[in-house]
């Protein structure tokens, strides 16, 4: 064991020589440093996490992985979800949930409410115990939480905003607050988001918070390109 283990450490020393090279090689090229950033922190991240190549699978394994999965699913005892609760029974019916890995597009004409319905299913999720991310690229965080919270307490949203509120109101606004407050949501309104910059965010928050499984952006068509990539 002890030889194997300094024989990773070279492999792994080894690797971070040869990416040091790369990242050398890439800056010499005509490219926009923020790709370059997020090519580095790739490739970096690979080398940190040991996974920067995956072999076949063989048989064995996949059936084994593939029972455990229905082992869970039956412990469930849902026959209807397989993914993330929505909150929607309708929809839950239609896809099951979202899985692990889904890109799931919310396509609407303006003001039909695409940013409300996005802002339930993320408030559906906190309340599962399901981290979840948010990048809004319209609207700042603090918007954002008057949505949620207006949702959660039934005030209406322009009696939120201006705090027309009474004490019976007030008690049920400072329950949701600290509800919001004690779950894992994390918002960045920064605007200006690239694709690698949102890769790189999501990587580093993902490393610090288990728990997050699922990031919504608002939204799509505002996002940037990278350099001389399509957007």
């Amino acid at each position: 064991k002890p030889y194997i283990e300094e024989l990773k450490e070279l492999s792994t020393k080894r690797r971070l020589f040869s990416f040091t090279n790369e990242i050398k090689a890439e800056c010499m090229e005509q490219k926009e440093s923020s790709e370059i950033i997020d090519s580095a922190e790739t490739k970096l991240f690979k080398i940190a996490t040991s996974s920067s190549s995956k072999d076949f699978r063989e048989s064995e394994e996949v059936t084994k992985s593939t029972l455990d999965y229905m082992n869970e699913m039956k412990k469930r005892g849902d026959n209807m979800l397989v993914g993330l609760d929505t909150g929607f029974y309708e929809l839950n019916k239609k896809n099951a949930g979202f899985g692990k890995g889904d890109l799931i597009i919310i396509a609407a004409r303006p003001a039909m409410g695409k940013t409300a319905f996005a802002l339930n299913i993320a408030s559906n999720a906190l309340a599962q115990g399901v981290g979840v991310a948010i990048f809004s690229l319209e609207m700042p965080a603090e918007q954002l939480m008057l949505r949620m919270l207006a949702a959660r307490t039934s005030i209406p949203l322009q009696d939120l905003r201006v705090a027309n509120i009474d004490d019976g109101q007030w008690g049920r606004l400072t329950d949701a607050m600290q509800q919001f407050s004690d779950s894992k949501l994390f918002v960045d309104d920064e605007g200006g988001l690239t694709m690698s910059a949102l890769r790189s965010k999501l990587r580093k928050l993902k490393a610090r918070h288990k728990e997050v499984g699922l990031a919504i952006i608002d939204y799509l068509q505002i996002m940037s390109g990278t350099g001389n990539k399509d957007r």
